[in-house]
This record gives C-alpha cells, sequence and structure tokens, in this order.
C-alpha cells in the first residue's frame, strides 16, 4: 500500500520489486496491482529464490545475486533509452575487457 501510495505521488520510470516481500503482499501481488493502476509502467522482479521461474510469471524476472551489467541491461531494456538522455550507459564499450 505504501509503495502505491508513492507511486501517485510521484510516478517512476520503472519499478523494481523483490517477489518475497515482508507482509501479506508478495512482489507479484504488487506488480498487478501496478499494473492495473498504470499499465504502461514497466515491472521488474527480483528473486533469489530458484524455485521462482520467469515463465509462470507474467512479468520480467531478474535473479540474484544480480551482476551490476545485468542490472543495467535489464534497465536500458525497460526504461527504452530514449533520446532525452535520462539513461546513461554505466559501462564504456572499451574492448569488453573484463567481461
Amino acid at each position: 500500500d505504501e509503495a502505491l501510495e508513492a507511486m501517485r505521488a510521484r510516478r517512476p520510470h520503472l519499478v523494481l520489486t523483490d517477489v518475497t516481500m515482508p507482509g501479506a503482499t508478495d512482489g507479484v501481488a504488487l506488480a498487478r496491482r501496478i499494473r492495473q493502476a498504470d499499465s504502461a509502467l514497466p515491472v521488474v522482479l527480483i528473486t533469489g529464490n530458484p524455485m521462482v521461474v520467469a515463465a509462470s510469471i507474467e512479468f520480467p524476472l531478474l535473479q540474484k545475486p544480480i551482476g551490476s551489467r545485468d542490472l543495467h541491461a535489464a534497465i536500458r531494456r525497460y526504461l527504452a533509452p530514449a533520446e532525452d538522455g535520462k539513461v546513461v550507459s554505466l559501462f564504456a564499450d572499451r574492448g569488453r575487457r573484463g567481461a
């Protein structure tokens, strides 16, 4: 409820939420409520539970541990880096050393 209230006050461009959360609502239920309120707002779920399978959930899923490159790729994918310059690459393409 707090997350939805915060979203009404200031709409985010992307929501990242863990599947497992304290309280009665889990991340999947939250994502569904967000989709009902704003179907255009991208939601990406995060989990460390290997039993949660991406195919069984209607939202994109990142598995913990999440590397910075994977997180960066997910953010770029779901924010659709537009011409507004708000999405800046964290990694310079320098021959992909240390990838």
